[in-house]
């Protein structure tokens, strides 16, 4: 069995990852096969709604002690979890740069004095974002996707849990486990070529 780097037990990195895990399986509400339907989520209600999106369709979601009968609303929400995690976890510098776009991120890192490039070496609790074949370096500007590693193994592969992932059933938020990432970055937005960036959350 691959063992997971320690460094990931303690303080602000190992709360992402406990709040995380705890969220593998949030669905949308109602139940979703597709991008082009109502993506209803109650991440996005959570961190404040900042665009404003519509209830219209959704239903209310609870996880918990997570949180309780939220009115979900409609949007893309990979950036709207990974943000919520973030701060449930103990993030506090300057969140409100983190908005729906899953670009913020880097914007973010860049902020606190983070030095971002392609690829890297993955840590527990990092923001892991997605950009299209041909980006020629990580910005601001766009991102497909951000999901959060939630453990390195000694092999080089992570565990990862996505939030607004679309599985056979329903878009939800998903984990998985000894993905290699470049590969996992490709097969996710169905891409070859996709590139990864990683932001740490306690800089």
């Amino acid at each position: 069995m691959a063992r997971l780097r320690p460094a990931a037990a303690a303080g602000v990195t190992g709360a992402v990852v406990t709040v995380a895990l705890a969220q593998v399986g949030v669905a949308d509400n109602p139940s979703v096969t597709s991008f082009n339907s109502p993506d209803c989520n109650p991440y996005t209600t959570l961190v404040g709604n900042p665009l404003g999106a519509s209830s219209s369709h959704c239903k209310t979601s609870s996880n918990g002690s997570y949180f309780h009968n939220v009115q979900d609303v409609s949007e893309f929400w990979c950036a709207d979890f990974t943000k919520w995690v973030w701060k449930q976890a103990g993030v506090t510098a300057s969140l409100g740069t983190l908005t729906p776009a899953a670009a913020s991120f880097y914007t973010w890192g860049t902020q606190q004095g983070e030095h971002i490039s392609f690829g890297g070496t993955p840590q527990a609790g990092d923001a892991v974002i997605l950009y299209p074949p041909g980006t020629k370096a990580p910005n601001g500007s766009y991102a497909d996707h951000v999901g959060i590693i939630t453990a390195v193994h000694s092999d080089g592969t992570v565990n990862i849990v996505n939030g607004d992932f679309l599985g056979p059933a329903n878009i939800a938020v998903r984990y998985a486990a000894n993905a290699h990432l470049t590969a996992w970055a490709s097969r996710v937005e169905g891409s070859k070529g996709e590139e990864w960036a990683l932001v740490n959350p306690a800089p």
